[in-house]
């Protein structure tokens, strides 16, 4: 099979065309299966535009202002890597991969359970919205298959949660009071019962549109990481420490998890003493571990606990903790129970990267490191240090430069 050059043509920011070029070994029917090229090029940005959600709290963001519709154009590309091929990330196009690929062919969603792990780089509002646009997806396939099936007294609420690093297990019941509530002010107070600025720290704006969207729909919203006080505890004594009813069952055997640490943490850190050296990697490894290791577990509990069971979750964490899926995604896989009768349709994952078009296909994640990746193109009017931690993009949410939620 001869090498085929696939140019697919994107909306961009502020109605400018973006090129990719991919080299990648598709044949031209590979291509045309994955999308029609000219549907591509003349859909409109308004129809790329109803992907991002329709805010009713005003207060905190501006609804379909139009720096806020130019901002939702930049739909992307998807990356398959099973297939080595690349798609327009359009709602139709990863509509399709949700109902065939990760769904199943399955009509009642009742019978079926699954995870779906979406990666970010904390402080990349790209990432975030690209988080929105899954679980968006997502909602929708649900929504038309229990329209079409025999279980239409069940509700989508009740199939779907999102799991969110940012957030930790001890504060689900302001989690909970935070998607039953309608107030204005609702997001400002979470950020200020979970003590946000201290537990997490990043711009709580970058992920606004998701818990806006969430709450809006009444879809639960899963704290997932251990609280700081667990956390140091493993730091200071290490994971012998711990209380079997805390976690147990931490795996740190895996050769090539460790390996990878290992290595990130050695570029991120100088160390003089190699004795030292060693015993810090160990020690913070448990600590990576651990973390790895309770999150799984607050999705499994999710899944086994919460009203009717199972169900599905999606899963937002830190790129390190999804990608090679040996962090979260197959501890949380390996932790699921599933009852009987229902289908374990397993773990996917899916990793944003932030781009500049053309790139070349192979230099892209292999199916090793995760299913989908999901490319795009940085605003070029937003100012982003890939050295610094970097704050939510404000004209979104009519703020001046530095203001924030709590001002």
């Amino acid at each position: 099979m001869r090498p085929a050059k696939l140019s697919l043509l994107l909306l961009g920011f502020r109605a400018k065309v973006a090129a990719l070029n991919l080299q990648s070994s598709l044949s031209a029917r590979g291509i045309n299966e994955g999308i029609n090229r000219r549907f591509l090029i003349q859909t409109p940005a308004a129809t790329v535009a109803t992907l991002i959600l329709s805010l009713q709290t005003k207060s905190v963001i501006a609804a379909e202002t139009s720096a806020y519709a130019i901002r939702s154009n930049n739909i992307g590309v998807l990356w398959e890597t099973i297939r080595k091929r690349a798609i327009p990330a359009t709602p139709k196009c990863f509509g399709k991969i949700v109902n065939s690929e990760i769904l199943g062919n399955y009509r009642n969603l009742a019978e079926t359970t699954g995870i779906i792990c979406v990666s970010e780089r904390h402080d990349d509002f790209e990432h975030h919205i690209v988080q929105l646009r899954v679980i968006q997806s997502l909602r929708k396939a649900f929504e038309e298959r229990i329209n079409k099936s025999s279980e239409r007294s069940s509700k989508t609420s009740e199939r779907l949660a999102i799991g969110m690093e940012c957030f930790q297990r001890k504060d689900q019941k302001y989690l909970d009071k935070f998607i039953s509530s309608s107030s204005r002010e609702s997001l400002r107070k979470l950020k200020g019962d979970t003590n946000w600025d201290n537990t997490w720290g990043y711009d709580m704006l970058h992920y606004a549109p998701i818990l806006l969207f969430a709450q809006q729909h009444n879809i639960r919203i899963v704290g997932l990481h251990p609280s700081d006080h667990l956390v140091e505890e493993v730091k200071e004594k290490g994971l012998l420490a711990l209380s079997r009813s805390i976690i147990d069952g931490v795996n740190t055997s895996d050769a090539g998890h460790f390996k990878r640490f290992r290595e990130s943490t050695m570029m991120e850190n100088t160390f003089r003493c190699k004795e030292a050296t060693e015993t810090h990697i160990n020690r913070m490894y448990e600590v990576q571990c651990f973390r790895e290791e309770y999150m799984a577990e607050s999705i499994a509990r999710h899944q086994r606990e919460y009203k009717k069971g199972n169900g599905w979750i999606i899963t937002l964490a830190g790129e390190r903790h999804i990608l090679h899926r040996d962090g979260i995604p197959l501890r949380a896989l390996r932790r699921s129970k599933v009852k009987s009768g229902i289908q374990n349709r397993g773990v996917f994952t899916i990793v944003p990267r932030t781009v500049n078009f053309p790139i070349i296909a192979k230099e892209a994640p292999g199916i090793t490191s995760t299913d989908y990746v999901w490319f795009v193109e940085r605003d070029p009017s937003i100012k982003f240090d890939e050295e610094s931690v970097n704050l939510a993009p404000r004209y979104l949410y009519n703020l001046g430069p530095r203001k924030s939620l709590s001002e």
